[in-house]
């Protein structure tokens, strides 16, 4: 290359990046006050590391598996299939391709103060015993429910069995 090209060159693309510099420094920045989704984001995943999102997490999804299996196993060739659902549903559900959708969740329903806020009551006694007796009342709350649904069962049998044989429904087919 010519000497008067290769200096054109160098002096084009000094002027390049002097001017992209430039651009750059004087392109508007937040100001301390502004809340930015990438600081939403970041105050999200602080709040489920705070939380154990993924422990939490990977303890229900496991139960859940469990539950599914122990339906599944008087199914044909189950014990064959089984471990390769068990495979397929853990990939379904891991915790580190899902993060980034849970902190987009946390991220827009809450401000970067509740966040924060959530972040310093997960740090206290208080939210440390929350953190860990939680799953334990979240199952006890789901059987409470499931029993009253299982009582209220014959009733709305009942209920369905009555207005069944009613002309209004027999002419609606339903």
């Amino acid at each position: 290359m010519p000497l008067k090209l290769t200096v054109t060159v160098l002096f084009l693309s000094a002027t390049l990046v002097l001017a992209t510099t430039a651009m750059a420094m004087n392109a508007p920045k937040p100001k301390p006050g502004v809340v930015t989704k990438k600081k939403m984001y970041e105050a999200a995943m602080v709040l489920m590391d705070t939380m154990n999102t993924d422990g939490a997490m990977s303890d229900q999804m496991n139960a859940a598996i469990d539950e599914q299996m122990k339906s599944m196993s008087e199914m044909p060739c189950a014990d064959k299939v089984m471990p390769q659902m068990r495979n397929i549903m853990q990939d379904a559900m891991n915790y580190n391709i899902l993060k980034g959708d849970l902190a987009s969740v946390y991220a827009n329903n809450f401000t970067l103060e509740e966040l924060n806020w959530m972040v310093d009551f997960y740090k206290t006694p208080l939210g440390i015993k929350l953190l860990k007796t939680q799953p334990v009342i979240y199952e006890t709350i789901s059987n409470l429910s499931s029993a009253r649904m299982k009582a209220a069962q014959p009733k709305i049998s009942a209920l369905f069995a009555s207005n069944l044989n009613t002309q209004e429904c027999q002419a609606k087919g339903r």
